[in-house]
Formats: C-alpha cells, structure tokens, sequence
C-alpha cells in the first residue's frame, strides 16, 4: 500500500491531476464496482 500511495502522489504533482477522496459515511460511489475515469474539461479547453 505504502507504494501505491507514493504512486498516487507522483501523478499528484502533476497540474493536470486531481485526487478526490470520498469518506465512507457518502455511501457506495458507482466506481466502487471497478475502474473508473471521470474527465470534465473547461468551457474555454473545449
């Protein structure tokens, strides 16, 4: 676990990276039943 924790905060350095974590009293999140990718872009990216 320690390297994937170390893994994560390498992506996190990168600007174009965000990590969110959701506490477990939110419930059951839809990506809990496997891998998942959101991407939401700017109006001014697009």
């Amino acid at each position: 676990m320690r390297e994937q924790l170390a893994h994560l905060l390498d992506f996190a350095a990168n600007p174009w990276v965000q990590i969110q974590v959701l506490p477990f009293s939110v419930g059951r999140h839809t990506g809990m039943m496997g891998p998942f990718t959101l991407l939401r872009f700017d109006d001014d990216r697009v």
